[in-house]
């Protein structure tokens, strides 16, 4: 399994837009899709020292993370992959800038 740390940058005057695309790109019923969590980044949230830098929303943005969990990067990868190529990587309609993703693999114990 992996999990997907995706950064996204909406702009404020258009976040309703912004979470209604993103409701609409779910992957749900595909196999290698395990699950999400969209949180949206606050000024006030209360997160370890350092933390709040790694999240903090550029000048004009509302910053979301999504935690999303895959069988694997490549099946992400797959499912997104018009998304990935597009360019510029974003809807400038909707987000300030493209999206910053980490992958971390889990390691069965």
């Amino acid at each position: 399994m992996v999990i997907i740390l995706i950064r996204r940058f909406a702009r404020p005057d258009r976040e309703a837009a912004f979470l209604q695309r993103f409701a609409e790109q779910k992957p749900d019923g595909h196999p290698d899709f395990l699950g999400e969590t969209l949180t949206r980044i606050t000024d006030g949230a209360v997160l370890p020292d350092g933390v709040p830098r790694l999240l903090a929303a550029p000048e004009g943005s509302g910053a979301f993370l999504n935690v999303a969990r895959w069988r694997s990067w490549d099946a992400f990868e797959r499912h997104f992959a018009v998304q990935l190529a597009a360019p510029g990587g974003f809807d400038p309609e909707i987000e300030t800038r493209r999206a910053e993703i980490a992958i971390l693999a889990v390691e069965p114990s």
